[in-house]
């Protein structure tokens, strides 16, 4: 029997990447994340924001989410991406992807 959502081999890969979001990072890796932090904004219900989340957390790439909700938030992503769409991406505080989703409406 098959549940929603992707079932539990879904179910098993989320709490797999949940996991390795939680193990310390490698040393070398510790300090490039340090100097260019990775920044994802997205918006709630975003399927190209959560198959950006996915992409980063199979990748191994340690990031932060930011979740757009509210009209400071959207003036927040103005300012730093120069635009309203998610997902963005940022590294190291410099915009570096915007799109495959929907413009904030706020």
């Amino acid at each position: 029997m098959r549940e929603g959502g992707g079932g539990l081999g879904a179910k098993r890969a989320a709490v797999a990447a949940a996991a390795a979001a939680r193990a310390p990072l490698p040393l070398e890796l510790r300090g490039v994340a340090e100097r260019f932090p990775v920044t994802l904004y997205t918006s709630p219900d975003c399927p190209p924001c959560d198959s950006g989340r996915n992409l980063l957390q199979q990748r191994g790439i340690p990031f932060s989410e930011r979740v757009v909700s509210s009209d400071d938030d959207t003036a927040a992503l103005q300012r730093i991406t120069n635009g309203r769409t998610v997902p963005s991406l940022t590294v190291g505080g410099q915009a570096l992807f915007q799109g495959l989703g929907q413009s904030v409406q706020r």
